[in-house]
Order: structure tokens, then C-alpha cells, then sequence
């Protein structure tokens, strides 16, 4: 099982730093769900995010995955990867 994932956040501070390294990184961040897939204890949701760089300016567009894990109605662990195969083989389903 593969798992490569962009990045990995656990609990509320994980989540912060996460946002924080966002923020601190691009000027502009924009995500876009366009699936999602009930685990049952997490949810499985795919689209893409685009973002523009706070120093360079550059302007990307690429295909998001993001696995939850889900803990008695809330949200304990995020991952996010960069590959729709990868992410759907790291929550034990099939392309």
C-alpha cells in the first residue's frame, strides 16, 4: 500500500500548521470538491486546488485527495495527496 502523501495533519494544532504553511506559502489558495466517498470513519474527497505563490506569483492548478479520518462526528486526522490512485489505495479503495 502506498503512502505518499503531500501532507499529513493530526488533531486541531496539525491542523493550524497546516493552515499556517498555506497561508505562508501562497498569496491565494482555492479548492474544489467535486467527489466524495463515505468510509463509513472518514470520507474520501477529490477535485483540485489552485494556488498562486506569495513570492514567485506563479499561478498552479493540481489534482487534490483528501483522506479523513472521522472520530465521533469530528474530523481527527486530514491527509492530503497530489495523486488520485495513491489516496484511493491509501483509504483501501479502488481507482
Amino acid at each position: 500500500m502506498s503512502t505518499r502523501c503531500w501532507t499529513s495533519s493530526r488533531g486541531h494544532n496539525g491542523v493550524r500548521r497546516m493552515l499556517r504553511d498555506l497561508n505562508e506559502t501562497f498569496a491565494e489558495v482555492q479548492i474544489e470538491m467535486s467527489e466524495f466517498r463515505d468510509l463509513g470513519d472518514g470520507l474520501v474527497a477529490i477535485g483540485r486546488t489552485r494556488n498562486r505563490g506569495k513570492a514567485s506569483g506563479v499561478e498552479t492548478e493540481t489534482p487534490l485527495v483528501l483522506v479523513t479520518e472521522i472520530r465521533d462526528g469530528k474530523t481527527i486526522s486530514i491527509r492530503a495527496y497530489l495523486d488520485r490512485e495513491e489516496a484511493l489505495e491509501a483509504a483501501g479503495l479502488s481507482a
